[in-house]
C-alpha cells in the first residue's frame, strides 16, 4: 500500500501550482513555462529513484517515487497536472513499481 507524501519535489517548488496555467489570455508565454517544466522533470529524473506515471484522460499523472519499501510518492505538477485517483495510490505496491521500472528500462534500451 503506497503513501502519498505532502509537498512537491524540490525541482517543482518554485513553479506556480494549483491551476492550469497554459492560458493564452493571461499574458504568459506557454512555451517558456513548458520549457521550465521539461527542465525540472529532466533534473528530477536524474536524481529520483523513479518517476511513476498513471494514465489520465489524454495525459498522465506524474509521481516521484521517494521510497520503495514501503512505497512513498510525491506528486509532480507536470504538464496537465493530473492527480491519480486515491484507489490507484492505495493499491500501488513495491512489486508494481519495480515492474514499471524494469519495463521502462527495457523500453529505453529498445528505442536507443
Amino acid at each position: 500500500m503506497a503513501r502519498l507524501l505532502k509537498g512537491l519535489p524540490q525541482e517543482f517548488k518554485e513553479m506556480k501550482q494549483g491551476e492550469y496555467s497554459y492560458s493564452f489570455t493571461d499574458g504568459k508565454n506557454w512555451k517558456e513555462e513548458h520549457e521550465l517544466q521539461e527542465t525540472a522533470l529532466e533534473a528530477l529524473q536524474k536524481r529520483a529513484t523513479h518517476v511513476w506515471t498513471f494514465p489520465m484522460a489524454d495525459s498522465c499523472a506524474y509521481y516521484e517515487v521517494v521510497n520503495l519499501k514501503p512505497v512513498q510518492l510525491k506528486w509532480i505538477p507536470y504538464s496537465d497536472q493530473w492527480e491519480a485517483p486515491d484507489y490507484a495510490i492505495r493499491g500501488l505496491q513495491t512489486k508494481d513499481v519495480m515492474l514499471d521500472m524494469a519495463w521502462k528500462r527495457k523500453f529505453q534500451l529498445a528505442t536507443a
